[in-house]
């Protein structure tokens, strides 16, 4: 994959004369052949949106483009697109933020792409998320009620499918697993868990609506799950203790935690950067 890429924003901002900043980045994975850039003009809170070719390191003259907006935008292929943006009139929450979601493909007029789900003018916004790692493959939509909760959706073959969780609950998916942190307290299957709690099952069981749910991680004990992240074999749990970080390499499958090797004690140590399909962190 193509990673030693640099943009200098300053340098783009004075040949185009405009007051841009970085504003973030979506590459295509795990391909890593293209990405779409957003810039904002001053630091603003709208974005304009431009596809940049990872390897000619070029942006694409006439490849996906948003004008300054809102967005919420993500890669289905190469190819296509789901969008959410200010596609005029209705399209927007009361918030400002996207509301409907629609599959913009390649060569076609942004107007003219299908809508694949609408949320209600008074949420916060609409938003998706997509997987695609060989194999398992999956695109999540969001219905961000509040600022608290969200209804969580895959779309399946065109099929809209409602996960049964938590609205105010995090939830991560990899390769088969998906793992829940709670926010407030859970009762499931005649077991109740404390809010902190973090939870993993079968993804596929919880979409079907029959998971069992493992719990990885429970509060208490002086530990505090300060962030957990999948890798492309293990899941990287960093928490506090005692106001110091530990971090720990826990098996999937297993559910077994065993101190990252190298960490020095009485640290404060942040997760930098992953490798998604792999195992180089870097801390």
């Amino acid at each position: 994959p193509t990673w030693d890429v640099v943009i200098d924003v300053d340098a783009l901002a004075a040949t185009e004369g405009e007051n841009w900043h970085w504003a973030g980045v979506d590459v295509i994975a795990p391909e890593f052949t293209r990405a779409l850039v957003e810039f904002t003009r001053g630091g603003g809170d709208t974005t304009v949106v431009r596809e940049f070719d990872m390897e000619t390191r070029q942006f694409v003259s006439d490849g996906f483009m948003l004008p300054e907006a809102k967005h919420d935008v993500s890669w289905l292929d190469e190819d296509t697109l789901l969008v959410g943006t200010d596609f005029g009139d209705g399209s927007l929450t009361t918030s400002g933020y996207p509301r409907v979601l629609r599959r913009w493909r390649r060569g076609t007029a942004r107007e003219d792409a299908e809508t694949v789900f609408e949320g209600e003018a008074s949420d916060v916004a609409v938003g998706a998320q997509v997987s695609r790692e060989p194999g398992f493959e999956r695109t999540f939509i969001y219905r961000i009620v509040d600022f608290f909760n969200k209804e969580t959706y895959e779309l399946r073959g065109g099929e809209l499918i409602r996960l049964d969780i938590p609205t105010d609950c995090s939830m991560a998916t990899h390769r088969q697993w998906a793992m829940m942190m709670l926010l407030s307290e859970f009762d499931h299957a005649g077991r109740s868990y404390p809010a902190g709690s973090v939870l993993v099952t079968q993804y596929d069981d919880l979409l079907a609506g029959n998971a069992e749910f493992q719990p990885v991680f429970e509060p208490g004990g002086g530990d505090f799950l300060a962030m957990g992240t999948f890798t492309g074999e293990v899941f990287l749990s960093i928490k506090l203790r005692d106001v110091a970080t530990v971090v720990e390499v826990v098996t999937p499958g297993t559910w077994e935690a065993v101190p990252l090797p190298g960490v020095p004690e009485n640290t404060n140590t942040t997760l930098a950067g992953l490798d998604p399909f792999g195992d180089e962190i870097f801390l």
